[in-house]
């Protein structure tokens, strides 16, 4: 054949084709693998199936870090109980390690000389919880904000975030203990607000005799959300808001 590779074995350009470890030529399929499966005394047991109460899974969701600032503590360790401190099916020890897996800065420091045990863990509570569950503290916090509030603009949707802000503040004011007749609270909120939205929740709660905060709030809703409805009939009557300098 005068040294010339045979058709079957050349490719395109006359060169040979390289043949492939597996058998197969390059361009070609490789033979079909046959998987044959271990027998079962070959199989590796998973660890987490032979005990399962020694192995608890944690909640999927990621609960928020706390460094030590006393506005953020109660958040924390509301979602903390709700996730953690509160589940019967996880230790203590456990509920420990992964408390401090979520403390940084000052909030770790204060329980760092704490040995892992089971019994520390509820002295670790109770350091964490005297240190800043302080709810005097935090009500003359949330209320300075409250007050820091900037008034909104005439339009809706700046009266609206502003409603929501307030809302917002109330709900932690409440959850510390405020009572929610406090006149100074609704006199506040009130100043927020131009004088015809006041007008208007004024005209709605005249004809009521008691009011408490969570009553005007809800009456500002009304209001904002009557002037909402006129903004879509007719948005040049609202003229856009005004960015202070």
């Amino acid at each position: 054949m005068n040294g010339e590779f045979p058709p079957s074995a050349a490719t395109p350009l006359g060169l040979p084709s390289p043949v492939r470890q597996d058998g197969a030529t390059q361009g070609q399929a490789p033979p079909t693998a046959v998987y044959q499966a271990p027998p079962p005394s070959q199989l590796r047991t998973d660890r987490y199936s032979c005990n399962p109460s020694q192995y608890i899974k944690l909640p999927p969701f990621d609960l928020p870090d706390f460094s030590g600032e006393m506005h953020s503590f109660p958040e924390f360790w509301e979602l903390f109980t709700a996730a953690v401190h509160n589940n019967n099916n996880v230790p203590a020890i456990t509920k420990f390690l992964y408390l401090r897996g979520k403390l940084k800065g000052d909030a770790l420091k204060l329980i760092s000389a704490l040995q892992l045990t089971e019994h520390n863990y509820s002295e670790a509570i109770k350091i964490l919880t005297n240190t800043y569950m302080r709810p005097e503290r935090l009500r003359n916090k949330v209320q300075r904000q409250l007050e820091a509030v900037p008034p909104a603009h005439k339009s809706p949707m700046s009266q609206r975030t502003t409603l929501c802000t307030l809302k917002s503040l109330w709900m932690q004011l409440e959850r510390l203990g405020e009572h929610p007749a406090s006149a100074a609270h609704m006199r506040t909120i009130r100043t927020k607000f131009p004088n015809l939205t006041r007008d208007k929740v004024g005209e709605m709660r005249s004809s009521e005799d008691t009011c408490d905060v969570n009553e005007l709030l809800t009456t500002f809703d009304k209001v904002i959300d009557r002037l909402e409805i006129m903004e879509d009939a007719d948005p040049e009557r609202f003229p856009p808001i005004q960015r202070r300098p």
